[in-house]
């Protein structure tokens, strides 16, 4: 049974894929996409978190919170 891994990149995989669609097709824009995924997550900060977690509660600020 193998071993649990963290997830990783895509150039990151155990076994070179024998599949030459899946090295053209595949492989180039799963590694696209996980860059714009990264970009993404790099924009979140803790106050947009905070913002949104209010939003959630109905804007009230610590009142809402409780």
């Amino acid at each position: 049974m193998p071993s649990p891994r963290a997830a990783g990149t895509v150039d990151a995989a155990e076994e070179e894929p024998n599949s030459e669609l899946v090295v053209k097709v595949v492989l180039p824009v799963l590694s696209a996409a996980e860059q714009e995924f990264g970009q993404a997550l790099s924009r979140i900060n803790l106050d947009d978190m905070a913002r949104h977690a209010e939003r959630l509660n109905g804007g009230g600020g610590s009142e809402s919170a409780k």
